[in-house]
């Protein structure tokens, strides 16, 4: 989500706000919104952080501004702004094992699996090249970390393919075979799913894709 498109996104809001009150349909008061509704502002940042693959900061600034907005509805009952320390030391301390691992060397870089293959990443980044001649299911994790996994030299098998792909404040990067029919399904929740896949609507192989994104990112290419 890019800034361009959430001022533009607040525009319309706030015009759509003015016009049901300018219809007594709503009482919109743009001082009272920005009032109760300010935190929102803190959390569409950090989702944009997070659609750039920024999930350590942008994982901190979506709760921060989540939490600062259950506060301004009496959700819970706590002065947030005393959390902005520990916040802070969080997020220190997890940049600090994600920069450690970045470092130290990749394991199983090139991947060869038979028909089965399934990569978790927690508080870490990974690189796999998976390689098969008969592709038929997989399951990629990514909690506070990044997975990219390149499948794009791998065979489907007959009996189709199902990827299962759970992004929780990290990103999940996939690269497909381009012989294949692609099939999407999946909600992203406070995340974004960028399908820039070409998909072969003649293929008798099929692609079924199962996402589900919660503040992350996941980028689906050939």
């Amino acid at each position: 989500m890019s800034v361009k498109n959430i001022i533009g996104s607040l525009f319309i809001l706030f015009g759509i706000g003015y016009l049901l009150n300018a219809f007594d349909v709503l009482d919109f008061n743009i001082g009272y919104f920005f009032y109760k509704w300010y935190p929102l502002l803190i959390i569409l940042f950090g989702i944009h952080l997070l659609s750039n693959k920024k999930f350590i900061f942008g994982s901190i600034v979506s709760i921060f501004g989540l939490l600062l907005q259950l506060e301004q509805l009496n959700v819970v009952d706590v002065n947030i702004w005393q959390l902005v320390f520990p916040f802070a030391l969080v997020g220190i301390g997890i940049n600090m094992i994600v920069k450690k691992n970045k470092h130290s060397p990749r394991s199983l870089n090139d991947f060869r699996v038979e028909k089965n293959f399934e990569i978790n990443n927690v508080f870490s980044s990974d690189e796999r090249n998976v390689n098969s001649s008969s592709l038929e299911r997989g399951e990629v994790f990514s909690l506070f970390g990044s997975a990219t996994v390149d499948m794009s030299n791998s065979i489907i098998s007959d009996n189709n393919f199902y990827l299962e792909m759970t992004a929780i404040f990290g990103s999940i990067d996939i690269r497909l075979p381009e012989d294949c029919r692609i099939e999407l399904k999946g909600t992203p929740i406070f995340g974004s799913i960028d399908d820039r896949s070409k998909s072969n609507a003649i293929s008798t192989k099929k692609v079924v894709l199962d996402c589900t994104c919660v503040f992350g990112g996941i980028d689906i290419r050939n």
